[in-house]
């Protein structure tokens, strides 16, 4: 089986305490390492096998991707984002089971390693790196790269497609390190 995606290191061996930020569907899965002074150590992506493979190779497949992932870099806290039920064009119950299933794997992924786990709207997450920002407009899912570039790490890079231009792994990748971001700001003391 072919294991797909990137993992883009920033800095090596770093001692602070980290949460991992992840952004999951059944096609990609974004992920992102924030100290809790927002300093990103690392991100990239998982490209779950695809669904010539049965759902429960496909499911045990990201389980250890995760599992080897929290494993390497050891965070302090994972932070998810969570499924929701509606989704506008999307919303049909094959979709929604799918997402869940991937999620909730996922999830317990992680817990099994970090037993540190917190969830997060997707509404929650950009307003809450809004109002860190004092931005005045709402957040939307393609400003992320951006705003991740801005304020956090300038040397986040995107992935481009065939035609050259940024590819949609780029917003996973962003979400997953947004998540993280929504994490350290929300976190009680």
């Amino acid at each position: 089986m072919k294991k797909s995606g990137r993992t883009v290191i920033l800095q090596e061996d770093n001692k602070s305490p980290a949460v991992l930020g992840l952004d999951i569907s059944s096609s990609t899965i974004g992920w992102g390492l924030l100290t809790f002074d927002k300093e990103l150590l690392a991100y990239g992506h998982i490209k779950p096998l695809d669904a010539k493979h049965s759902k429960i190779e496909r499911l045990n497949d990201v389980y250890i991707r995760i599992k080897e992932i929290c494993e390497t870099f050891a965070p302090s806290a994972v932070a998810v984002e969570d499924i929701f039920i509606f989704m506008k064009n999307k919303s049909q119950a094959k979709t929604i089971v799918i997402l869940t299933e991937f999620n909730r794997v996922v999830s317990l992924s992680a817990y099994r390693v970090v037993n540190n786990i917190q969830f997060y709207s997707v509404h929650d997450i950009r307003k809450s790196i809004q109002k860190d920002l004092k931005l005045a407009s709402k957040i939307e899912k393609e400003d992320m790269p951006n705003i991740i570039r801005t304020h956090l790490a300038p040397n986040f890079s995107d992935i481009l497609n065939r035609n050259n231009n940024q590819a949609k792994e780029t917003g996973d990748e962003a979400d997953g390190i947004a998540v993280a971001w929504c994490y350290i700001l929300n976190r009680k003391e």
